[in-house]
C-alpha cells in the first residue's frame, strides 16, 4: 500500500477492507452533508465493490491525522474520455 504522509503526521493512502469501519462514519457523514440516506449496507458494499475491482471500478482513499484517526476520504470512479480516447479518473467525492 502507497500512503502519502505530511511533515504533520497527516497521511493519505488507498483505502482497504481494514479501513471500512472508519470509513464507513465519513461516508454517512458525506450523505447527511448532502441530505441523502442510503443504509450502511449499501454504502459499505459501494467500497466493497471498489475494493474487489480497483482496476475496473476505482478506489478510495482514506485520510488519517497524526493519531491515525480517520479524518476525510475520497473516492475516484474510472471513466472513458472520448477527446482524449482513455480512460480517465473522476472525482466523484471529497470529504
Amino acid at each position: 500500500m502507497t500512503t502519502a504522509a505530511s511533515p504533520e503526521g497527516h497521511s493519505i493512502a488507498l483505502a482497504t477492507a481494514q479501513d471500512l469501519e472508519d470509513l464507513l462514519p465519513l461516508m454517512r457523514a458525506y450523505c447527511d452533508f448532502y441530505e441523502t440516506a442510503p443504509s450502511d449496507a449499501a454504502l459499505l458494499e459501494l467500497s466493497r465493490t471498489l475494493l474487489a475491482d480497483p482496476d475496473r471500478e476505482g478506489v478510495q482513499l482514506i485520510a488519517r491525522d497524526e493519531r491515525s484517526l480517520a479524518v476525510g476520504f475520497a473516492t475516484v470512479f474510472w471513466s472513458w474520455d472520448t477527446t482524449e480516447a482513455a480512460r480517465v479518473g473522476i472525482m466523484n467525492d471529497l470529504y
